[in-house]
């Protein structure tokens, strides 16, 4: 049955202050916000929901209307769990709000879901459908949360986000307690929150990009030049990569075949809302890449080809074998997409020291998870042990 929803809208100071008194006083509450970030770098926070235990209210924070910065500053105290759904986004927007925003003491349910083989990266929806026997709507999800004032249907939304979380939260932790896993729920998700606020560095971006592995050195030297000053310019501006010069520009501008004169005057007349410092800046990265030294750029690595599917696919058998040891979701410990990163990894260092491939073949048939105890398993996917049993199961993994 549907709860019905007790929304205490907030868009005064004098409101927010009673708010602040109660997180103050707590042990507990359920954390959401909504944000938006269509036409932005940065995700531009545009409401946030807290409710508290044993209180049937809502409280809808407005931080277009009010200031927040108290709030935030309350949020970050580790004397009371933050109990939050798939926490990353929602940080980033909160650490936007606030330079030097650091919260503490979160409790991520969809990681807690995993730990409990309820299922993969599952959406609150199917939480609440799971512990509940409740379908949410979910036709807000993509509407406009910077419009004021929010229709009653964005409202209710919003407030149905915390509303349940508060009881399915603490069936969680009774599971995990029982367990023994609910410090490595809360280790795994302090880490998310350690990685929203991670960047990757402009002068490295170009590394990311696949099409990288087949340039010559001085397409390489353009690619980061270009990628830099790409991402030196969206940042600055709060521009999404896609409206100011995608990806796949960058890589058709960095193949064509003629001067970089040429090349830049059609940068120019892509982007035509470059003024004349962003311009000059552009025409002195290419003149940089000319005169940089070719050796001392880093070399993409070998990304995965279709030959690699197969390899990828056994792989992923090993972690939902393991995973089904332990009754824990597959993706807890490894997802495909950082199975293939390591993957990448680990055949680049593979071709570089001339490791006999054969010979790792043959580990992988040796090894046999059924006669151990869960224990002494590495590769459980906990916390402390999961990036060494990652590089040690990839290793162990890899076949030519």
């Amino acid at each position: 049955m549907m709860k019905a929803l007790n929304i205490v809208y907030i868009d005064t100071q004098e409101r927010l202050k009673k708010v602040e008194n109660k997180i103050s006083l707590c042990r507990r509450l359920v954390l959401d916000v909504e944000f938006m970030r269509r036409d932005t770098y940065y995700p531009i926070l545009a409401l946030i929901q807290i409710t508290f235990d044993r209180e049937n209210a809502q409280y809808l924070i407005d931080p277009l209307a009010c200031d927040v910065s108290n709030l935030l500053n309350l949020l970050c105290s580790s004397h009371c769990l933050k109990v939050i759904h798939a926490c990353r986004e929602d940080i980033q927007a909160l650490f936007q709000q606030k330079e030097n925003f650091s919260i503490t003491n979160i409790f991520d349910t969809q990681i807690a879901a995993q730990y409990l083989n309820i299922g993969k990266q599952i959406g609150y929806k199917y939480l609440v459908e799971h512990f509940c026997d409740i379908i949410l709507p979910k036709e807000q999800v993509c509407s406009d949360w910077l419009a004021r004032p929010l229709s009653k249907e964005q409202l209710d939304y919003a407030a149905a986000d915390v509303a349940y979380l508060s009881d399915i939260s603490v069936q969680l932790i009774d599971s995990l307690i029982s367990q023994g896993l609910y410090q490595y729920v809360l280790d795994d998700s302090q880490f998310v929150v350690w990685m929203s606020h991670y960047a990757i560095d402009p002068d490295d971006y170009y590394l990311t990009l696949k099409q990288a592995y087949g340039f010559n050195k001085y397409q390489l030297n353009k690619l980061q030049r270009l990628c830099n000053w790409r991402e030196v310019n969206i940042r600055r501006d709060n521009v999404p990569r896609s409206r100011f010069l995608s990806d796949a520009k960058i890589v058709e501008f960095v193949e064509m075949n003629v001067s970089d004169k040429v090349v830049v005057n059609s940068i120019v007349r892509r982007v035509n809302s470059l003024n004349d410092s962003q311009v000059v800046s552009l025409k002195q990265a290419f003149s940089d890449a000319k005169k940089n030294s070719s050796d001392s750029i880093i070399p993409p690595l070998k990304p995965c080809g279709r030959s690699d599917k197969d390899q990828i696919k056994v792989l992923y058998q090993h972690v939902e074998s393991i995973a089904s040891y332990i009754e824990v979701a597959p993706e807890l410990i490894c997802s495909k997409r950082m199975l293939k990163s390591w993957l990448v990894l680990y055949k680049n260092r593979l071709h570089e020291n001339d490791l006999h491939k054969d010979e790792i073949h043959q580990k992988s048939k040796d090894i046999n998870y059924d006669d151990k105890d869960p224990a002494d398993v590495e590769g459980l996917g906990l916390y402390f042990n999961r990036w060494r049993s990652f590089l040690d199961l990839i290793f162990r993994f890899v076949i030519n």
